[in-house]
């Protein structure tokens, strides 16, 4: 979790030196394992994917925001927009990382706009991938919901624990 809502670019000391702050808790917590799926809801979706890089297997991002620079999720006046870019490209460069060491991707997306645009801006910033390699993203859109809640919408229908069962276990059985 992120107390300082700030993407992950927040540190402890209040400056913007999260990143590597968050990199190094999460090797530190997975070290022991051999197997490290990222599962996150919107600013958590996005860390996930942020940090995708560290995972071995799968990686499930419920309504992540790509492009912090057009979001009105994030208010926050201290994050510049030297910032905010600095965020997509990491964002970008680690899912591609993850993608070519055989992580999968899987980012679930209701209908609402914003999230839509958030979805096709990490396709189109990813379109350079490998076409063998392009099957480890999936956008997996959920057409009955019509807001930004996405998790809390499969949550609400039963469905939740399903969708993230079959992305985790998806590597297991292939």
């Amino acid at each position: 979790a992120d107390p300082a809502q700030s993407w992950y670019q927040k540190d402890d000391t209040g400056c913007f030196g999260g990143f590597v702050q968050y990199e190094r808790r999460i090797k530190a917590a997975s070290k022991p394992y051999k197997r490290v799926s990222l599962i996150g809801d919107s600013m958590g979706g996005s860390g996930a994917l942020l940090f995708s890089h560290l995972a071995t297997e799968s990686v499930v991002a419920f309504s992540p925001q790509i492009d912090l620079t057009r979001d009105n999720h994030v208010s926050r006046d201290d994050m510049t927009l030297l910032v905010k870019e600095k965020f997509q490209t990491h964002l970008v460069e680690h899912a591609k990382e993850a993608i070519q060491k055989g992580v999968r991707l899987f980012v679930h997306r209701g209908r609402e706009s914003s999230d839509t645009k958030h979805t096709d801006q990490l396709m189109n910033r990813l379109a350079s991938i490998d076409p063998l390699e392009s099957e480890r993203l999936q956008i997996i859109e959920h057409s009955d919901c019509d807001h930004h809640q996405i998790a809390i919408h499969l949550k609400q229908r039963g469905q939740l624990l399903d969708v993230i069962s079959n992305c985790l276990m998806f590597n297991a059985v292939m």
